[in-house]
């Protein structure tokens, strides 16, 4: 090999790798606060209410959290980023600025992790005058981001839907009203469509307003598709998001048995068209255990999460709050790959001398597991015969500091490469 074509190889090689690890993940949040509100005559104080929010976001570390029901008040905004997202030493949140030309007592926010996010733009759709449709443009700080025409974008729709049986028009107007608007601009995005709609049944026009448009291009997505009857049917336990009590007068009661809260995804996003996609099976309704239909959320006992973070749902909103999660790959075509050979991979990250190694595997599979400098060059190989379910090893790594790179692949030459740093 020459010295010229040396020099070409490696630097592809290096090309290839920065690609494969340009991929980070974004986790997105939707949460309905009950009146997230700063006045002294709030049913709830808000000390009270954001001590216990604070506790499911640092449990849930979302980069994106899209709220429902926050007072027009930027005290009450910036109550909540200090106090339940920039605590014991976290600064990194920011937030947007929420609008109210609607006119209305509640309003939509967004805050985000300016970590891995930045704030591009804002606009509102007014469908109606019951309460603005807020649509927030993100784009993806890549680690090797030279400007912000080289990476990935995320437009984030948060709307509150009119709420109630008997109010399915105003519903569908206002449905109607956001996919008209993004038909006038028709250009399919990676959009997330999420907050409280408000709706009992996939039939409803509002919902079928969302997933099937007439402009197929900017329809949205369901991430787990589960239509029917939502309201009142057990065999939705498992996503009801409201209400978390069967008593008390700051809450709506019943018991869990509605749907409500929702991230819809853009079929970009479903199929990773424009360097977004979303993770299959990450999609879930946080708190919700599937045992707990028209009773309340911590009685009897919830082991969905831990106690505390259980009780902190239960004392800060009727409704329990929305999550899924978005593989970012800004520097390639497409994240279109749904083939990793490892479902759920652990390792200590940076490494010492030895990189102790676990990996869940779904299926019986040939693997070969090797260590690779950011030169492309092969320190390691280790090949695993017939192996299923969780296997371990023990990886010497006596190499010098720097960045290196574990590359796992199965017989159809599927990979998972993860990035590794030595101390």
């Amino acid at each position: 090999m020459n010295c010229k074509f040396k020099i070409f190889f490696t630097n592809l090689l290096l090309s290839l790798t920065i690609n494969l690890f340009a991929q980070d993940t974004i986790t997105v949040m939707q949460y309905n606060l009950l009146q997230y509100d700063y006045a002294t005559s709030s049913c709830i104080p808000i000390a009270d209410k954001t001590s216990n929010l604070k506790i499911t976001l640092k449990y849930i570390k979302p980069d994106i959290l899209g709220c429902n029901e926050m007072t027009p008040d930027y005290t009450a905004v910036d109550y909540l980023l200090n106090n339940a997202l920039n605590t014991d030493g976290v600064t990194y949140y920011q937030k947007t600025s929420y609008t109210n030309l609607a006119g209305s007592s509640i309003v939509n926010m967004l805050y985000y992790n300016s970590q891995k996010l930045g704030f591009v733009s804002q606009r509102i759709i007014q469908t109606d005058q019951l309460r603005d449709i807020n649509v927030y443009k993100l784009y993806y700080k890549a680690p090797d981001l030279q400007t912000t025409q080289d990476t990935a974008y995320i437009q984030v729709i948060i709307a509150h839907l009119k709420a109630s049986q008997g109010y399915e028009a105003e519903r569908t107007t206002e449905t109607l009203g956001l996919m008209n608007n993004l038909d006038s601009i028709n250009i399919p995005h990676n959009y997330l469509c999420q907050g409280d709609f408000n709706l009992y049944t996939s039939t409803e026009q509002a919902y079928q307003n969302l997933i099937a448009y007439s402009n197929t291009a900017l329809r949205f997505y369901d991430p787990i598709n589960r239509p029917g009857s939502w309201h009142g049917t057990y065999s939705f336990s498992d996503i009801h998001t409201q209400a978390t009590h069967t008593s008390g007068s700051c809450f709506i009661t019943g018991g869990l048995d509605d749907r409500f809260d929702f991230i819809l995804i853009s079929n970009d996003v479903r199929l990773g068209n424009k360097k977004v996609k979303y993770i299959p099976g990450t999609y879930k309704t946080i708190g919700q255990d599937g045992q707990h239909f028209n009773q309340p959320l911590n009685s009897p006992a919830n082991n969905s999460l831990p106690s505390n973070v259980i009780n902190a749902l239960y004392n800060t909103s009727d409704h329990l709050p929305v999550m899924l999660k978005l593989k970012m790959n800004p520097t390639g075509q497409s994240v279109t790959s749904n083939q990793d050979p490892v479902r759920n991979i652990t390792f200590n990250n940076p490494v010492n001398e030895t990189l102790p190694l676990e990996m869940e595997l779904e299926k019986n599979t040939d693997l070969t597991v090797q260590i690779v400098s950011i030169l492309g060059n092969i320190l390691y190989t280790k090949k695993l015969s017939t192996v299923s379910g969780t296997v371990g090893l023990m990886i010497p790594f006596n190499h010098p500091k720097g960045i290196y790179f574990l590359r796992i692949s199965d017989q159809n030459s599927h990979a998972l490469i993860k990035k590794i740093i030595k101390n």
